[in-house]
């Protein structure tokens, strides 16, 4: 706090500059004040020298924690609730958090998009993707889950932390939920299992786990 209010008051004061030319002897001149805004420069100051864990955490809730192979994002689940009940599906399907059933009724496997940043500490590895790989799975009892595949940094090999695009996952989570429930559907852009989008697939943990397409 000490550096900050030194700083601000010498940049409050008069400016003195140094006049020199070519043979003649150097002469003084005194500037006017500088005027700014101290609250808007205060503010620059601390956005400058905040700290990367220190970072505004606006986009928090769609970070899915420690870096893992794949996520479940079950803080979506409503979003996907609120869709399928505006279309006419009754009773919606739950959401499965256990992730234990390997005997799904119904699966695709295609993808969303996303942004990644690698997890590592000291690696600045930040990318994003239009393939992302995503498993949506149907099961007995009227409950689903949508694993979505991490990707890997090229800098180092280390896992991402994702932050899904969240309408992409939703649109696609419903699209076949309603598709596998018998209901009439207009197939959305991109929703089935594509083949040939550009994709590095050694950086995929989808593709490792033979999910992706």
């Amino acid at each position: 706090m000490l550096l900050r209010h030194t700083l601000l008051q010498r940049l409050a004061r008069p400016a003195l500059l140094l006049l020199v030319k070519k043979g003649q002897a150097p002469t003084i001149a005194r500037l006017p004040f500088i005027s700014f805004n101290v609250a808007s420069f205060q503010t620059s100051i601390i956005k400058c020298t905040t700290r990367d864990g220190d970072k505004d955490n606006s986009t928090s809730k769609d970070r899915l924690g420690p870096p893992q192979s794949l996520y479940l994002i079950p803080s979506l689940h409503q979003r996907v609730v609120d869709k399928l009940s505006a279309d006419g599906l009754s009773p919606v399907p739950e959401f499965d958090e256990t992730d234990q059933n390997d005997n799904p009724e119904n699966t695709c496997n295609t993808h969303v998009m996303g942004k990644f940043r690698c997890s590592k500490d000291g690696c600045d590895g930040i990318w994003t993707s239009k393939k992302v790989a995503i498993e949506i799975r149907r099961f007995r009892g009227n409950t689903y889950n949508a694993p979505v595949f991490n990707q890997r940094c090229k800098e180092c090999d280390t896992l991402g932390i994702l932050t899904v695009n969240e309408d992409i996952y939703v649109e696609r989570v419903v699209y076949w939920l309603k598709k596998w429930a018998g209901m009439k559907v207009k197939r959305p852009k991109g929703t089935g299992i594509h083949h040939g989008l550009e994709h590095e697939r050694e950086y995929c943990e989808g593709c490792r786990m033979g999910k992706c397409t």
